[in-house]
């Protein structure tokens, strides 16, 4: 079941009252979609999150029918309209039609003693079609869901047939070991924004980055492990399945407040 949030969403281009949101006219496989977090009633990295949304259309070998423009613009009167501060906001693009959604929806921010002490992880076995789109899947989301709350986990990192751990659920998995930087490559994940930003500002700190493919099996050889998205930003992560992490590592330190300076940067140069 979807939920929406807010007083207002929007269908088509229309502003409509949230009394009028049909859940299951947006819950629909293979509709493509982008989750994005607002602060300081600003979209963060709106333009990336729309690139995307492009770039999987694309994929698909279809073209998004909605102007960047308008996109804007819908999101600003979204925000508005709710008098939105801080939150999440998901666009959903059906591929049947021209029917789209953009509404608040639910989000779950890590808490202070989560990005101190870490958060536990487990591992589970599958596999996302398409990895490099971000399309709905309520079958997998729905039995990783079941597994995340039977173990009372945060998370669960993906691991494919040949036992490499791919991505998140819904997020995307990074490894330090020493100076290195390693995460799964490119072509077997979604390209997280905030994966993304990440790569980048660890090339800027001195980082050796390195897109490769790290086994289930061979964790425990690692310093330190994160998981990044929209919601939480970089995450350290203490515990994966029954193996324990640092999360005091120097290295995920200097991550941790480069991203959180350069999110603040971002929202300071938005008007």
């Amino acid at each position: 079941m979807e939920i929406v949030k807010g007083s207002f969403f929007i269908y088509n281009g229309n502003i409509l009252s949230s009394d009028r949101f049909d859940d299951r006219s947006v819950v629909g496989n293979g509709a493509v979609y982008e989750v994005f977090r607002v602060i300081d009633s600003k979209p963060l990295f709106i333009e990336q999150h729309t690139e995307r949304l492009k770039n999987s259309f694309k994929a698909i070998g279809e073209n998004l029918w909605v102007h960047d423009s308008v996109i804007s613009s819908d999101i600003k009167r979204l925000i508005d309209s709710n008098t939105l501060d801080i939150g999440n906001i998901k666009m959903v693009f059906h591929t049947d039609n021209s029917d789209y959604y953009i509404y608040v929806v639910p989000h779950r921010y890590p808490t202070n003693k989560q990005y101190s002490d870490g958060v536990k992880v487990i591992t589970y076995d599958a596999l996302r079609e398409n990895p490099n789109i971000k399309l709905v899947n309520r079958e997998l989301r729905e039995s990783v869901n079941r597994k995340i709350a039977d173990e009372s986990a945060y998370e669960a990192l993906l691991v494919d047939n040949s036992g490499y751990i791919t991505e998140g659920s819904r997020s995307n998995v990074f490894f330090i070991i020493k100076n290195k930087v390693y995460t799964p490559p490119v072509e077997a994940v979604l390209p997280g924004i905030t994966r993304a930003n990440v790569i980048m500002l660890s090339k800027k700190l001195g980082f050796n980055v390195i897109e490769d493919n790290i086994k289930a099996i061979d964790i425990i050889h690692v310093d330190a492990i994160f998981i990044t998205g929209t919601s939480p930003g970089i995450l350290p992560v203490v515990m994966v399945d029954d193996y324990t992490f640092s999360t005091q590592s120097i290295n995920l330190m200097r991550l941790m407040q480069s991203y959180r300076a350069f999110v603040k940067d971002y929202i300071s140069s938005r008007y």
